[in-house]
């Protein structure tokens, strides 16, 4: 896993630039030392591939952080949280997330999780919520973004480099367009290996 500590100060260093005081408080929950790395066994997803082989955007701040993510992707222990039974099988091959900081991260913290997510193009990730307090910084891509007290909501579209900020038990979705999206996610609060509550069905 050397390709870890690179990757986290590429991410750090990204999101430090964007100077926002409530991603600085969740930065300051970051693991003292941050080459306490975690062993874990590669495990590759359907959605890497799709990854691999897309013209990625990104901004000036994130390309940094994509290009260094790009380069470990083979030798991540890729996850999904959902099964065929909550999204669809359809939706699985388009989704993955890896875990750099946290409970089952590369670098073990029970304060701060931060995970890289990963979804297909015109893939769309369902309404949910959790206890965790939750910052969102698309990294590359496009995509559509709903946030509500509500189930349903209005979606915008959000750029490479926005925070998008979800308080605790904020109904949110995601929508991609024509490219797949990756986007970084913090955690604090709460369970950090919490299964998100999914939207009633109507």
């Amino acid at each position: 896993m050397s390709h870890a500590p690179s990757l986290l100060e590429a991410t750090v260093t990204a999101l430090r630039s964007l100077d926002d005081e409530l991603l600085d408080e969740f930065l300051a929950l970051l693991p003292p030392d941050g080459r306490a790395e975690h062993a874990q066994p590669a495990r590759a997803l359907p959605v890497c591939a799709t990854l691999l082989g897309a013209e990625l955007n990104g901004s000036a701040v994130t390309r940094p952080v994509v290009d260094a993510f790009l380069r470990g992707i083979h030798r991540f222990a890729w996850n999904q949280t959902y099964t065929a039974d909550d999204f669809g099988a359809a939706f699985l091959d388009r989704y993955g997330w890896v875990e750099l900081v946290g409970e089952r991260g590369c670098f073990h913290s029970a304060r701060l999780l931060m995970s890289f997510l990963a979804l297909g193009p015109e893939t769309t990730y369902p309404a949910h919520r959790h206890a965790a307090e939750e910052i969102y910084v698309p990294l590359a891509g496009d995509a559509l973004w709903m946030k509500s007290r509500e189930p349903r909501g209005d979606f915008v579209p959000r750029q490479p480099g926005d925070i998008i900020h979800h308080p605790s038990m904020t109904w949110h979705a995601i929508e991609t367009l024509d490219q797949p999206l990756i986007a970084l996610a913090l955690w604090r609060g709460g369970d950090l290996t919490e299964k998100s509550e999914r939207r009633p069905e109507p």
